[in-house]
């Protein structure tokens, strides 16, 4: 019998892996191919942590290395600190203004 649970937990744990490496490529083609906009980024944040939190937080990480991206070719400006703000929070929004 232990064998058997020992087996389910491995496929499972397979599943799981897969369902990632699924949503990794599709959150870095969606991102890389498609320009982001601060309406989209809030309709993926929500999608995303429905599946799990980590797929969220990879998906901000791709968000971030997207705007400085775009920023080193356009520089960063007020679309840049929309994006951020919708990535994480206005307390980014706040401090940017300030400066």
């Amino acid at each position: 019998m232990s064998a058997v649970i020992a087996w389910r937990e491995d496929k499972s744990m397979l599943e799981l892996w897969e369902a990632f490496q699924f949503e990794e490529y599709r959150i870095i083609a969606n991102v890389s191919g498609f320009s982001l906009t601060t309406r989209s980024c809030a309709s993926w944040m929500t999608e995303l942590s429905k599946i799990d939190s980590r797929v969220s937080v990879y998906f901000r990480a791709v968000a971030i290395l997207h705007v400085a991206f775009k920023s080193l070719k356009r520089g960063f400006n007020d679309d840049s600190v929309d994006m951020l703000a919708t990535l994480y929070g206005q307390t980014v929004y706040r401090a940017c203004k300030r400066k």
